[in-house]
């Protein structure tokens, strides 16, 4: 798949130098980017899902801090 994106030369200059710094492509880091943006996506809607739901559903399945410490052996 072939995407085309306009952006500033300035942006385009940091980008080219940041690939060349980490020692790969620059399709590499843009899939990458694009994969971490995604899943930073997923991680909001599942936040906002949890977020939207009453006090009661966020406590379902929820540990104290004590027994969290305790499953963790702490």
């Amino acid at each position: 798949m072939s995407i085309t994106l306009n952006i500033s030369q300035e942006l385009q200059d940091a980008y080219k130098a940041f690939a060349k710094e980490q020692n790969i492509s620059q399709e590499e880091l843009m899939q990458k980017a694009l994969a971490a943006y995604m899943e930073d996506l997923e991680d909001l809607s599942a936040a906002l899902e949890w977020h939207m739901k009453s006090p009661d559903e966020k406590r379902e399945g929820a540990v104290s801090a004590k027994e969290l410490y305790e499953q963790l052996g702490l």
